[in-house]
């Protein structure tokens, strides 16, 4: 008989046998008892750790140290499109977008067969050959004696931070050269007092506003609306602006103006 209980806080086997004379009778029993608590913690350790592995938002990837790949978790699978099944024997080249030049990956396996940890963002692409940027970290893994046995490589998807980024720097782009024409001064007229100014509602828009000096001492004030936010509207705006005010100076008629 054997069974596991935990008196006093540990987890302790027992394994109890009967004790036979030299009749075949039971005359008495062995029974020991085998302290298993540190195995039944360590089991728990790695209960916990493998759930946290399985169920962690970025990919993981474990590899032998020659890069052949023996485990990836869901998170892998949902990011890259590429199945457990399909990742198993396979190496993360399978993810190479053709972005990175050899001297990267020389570098990157100079760095983690020195024992040292790998850190970039990479251009990858997935199954679908759709390309997404990854912040990626590879870490060498040792054993009891120091020799390096495997390779973990988390993959954090930061595709849509990289277009907000872009977007925002974008914006900002755009409303520095709308912004740039908002502030030439008015026309100074006799007898007036011109001002202007623009509130966009989102970092820029696609207002436009000027004032024009025309032939004859006259005095043009163009409002106008270009559709669309971003650079492509800001720029729209500036060519609109240079080309108004080039035509504006040959003639003060409007119609003649729109006409060019």
């Amino acid at each position: 008989m054997r069974k596991e209980q935990r008196p006093d806080g540990i987890w302790v086997v027992v394994q109890a046998n009967p004790l036979l004379n030299n009749a075949g009778e039971i005359c008495g029993s062995v029974v020991i008892f085998r302290d298993i608590t540190q195995k039944r913690q360590a089991d728990a350790q790695i209960r916990i750790l493998t759930n946290a592995v399985e169920q962690t938002a970025d990919g993981i990837i474990i590899t032998d140290n020659n890069a052949v790949i023996e485990y990836v978790n869901p998170a892998f699978e949902a990011t890259t499109g590429f199945t457990r099944q399909e990742a198993l024997g396979q190496t993360p080249m399978i993810l190479k977008s053709g972005a990175h030049d050899d001297a990267f990956y020389r570098n990157l396996w100079l760095t983690i067969l020195s024992g040292q940890v790998f850190r970039a963002t990479l251009t990858n692409r997935k199954k679908n050959g759709e390309i997404f940027f990854a912040e990626q970290t590879i870490t060498p893994m040792r054993d009891s004696t120091g020799a390096i046995t495997h390779f973990v490589t988390v993959i954090k998807d930061v595709t849509e931070f990289r277009k907000m980024q872009a977007q925002q720097f974008q914006m900002s782009l755009a409303r520095a050269v709308q912004q740039q024409f908002y502030r030439m001064p008015a026309p100074k007229i006799e007898g007036f007092d011109l001002a202007g100014a623009a509130f966009p509602a989102d970092e820029t828009g696609g207002d436009y506003f000027d004032f024009l000096t025309l032939p004859d001492n006259c005095i043009g004030i163009a409002i106008g609306d270009v559709s669309g936010h971003g650079v492509g509207s800001a720029l729209l705006m500036a060519e609109l602006r240079a080309y108004l005010r080039a035509y504006a100076q040959q003639s003060s008629d409007i119609g003649e103006i729109f006409l060019w």
